[in-house]
């Protein structure tokens, strides 16, 4: 999978979740929120594969309708800046990563 920031079109091969929720057009209201893959370019319009009901499809959308598909330490550092949040503490971001990179995971307390 290639690296994409979520910005401009996502380079062919990349994996993406389609996101154009003010779609009124039937087939792109079906590849709304959609994990895809980008197949082709076609003027400043990625063109992606997608699945629906057991189908593969192809659409395209303009930069701006896609977001990166988010890594295990993504989601990670996320759910640490919310707990953190959550209880008051203002922590630079920058630190869970680090925490996250050193190896630090969240654990089930046993009972």
């Amino acid at each position: 999978m290639k690296n994409w920031n979520g910005e401009g079109l996502p380079p062919v091969g990349t994996k993406v979740i389609t996101d154009y929720p003010q779609a009124r057009h039937k087939s792109a209201m079906q590849a709304h929120g959609k994990k895809a893959t980008i197949v082709a370019h076609a003027d400043d319009i990625a063109i992606f594969e997608y699945e629906h009901e057991g189908c593969k499809y192809y659409h395209g959308f303009y930069a701006g309708h896609f977001l990166p598909i988010k890594s295990d330490r993504d989601k990670a550092i996320e759910e640490m800046q919310k707990i953190m949040g959550r209880n008051g503490f203002m922590i630079n971001p920058q630190v869970y990563a680090e925490l996250y990179d050193a190896g630090y995971r969240k654990t089930e307390i046993e009972s």
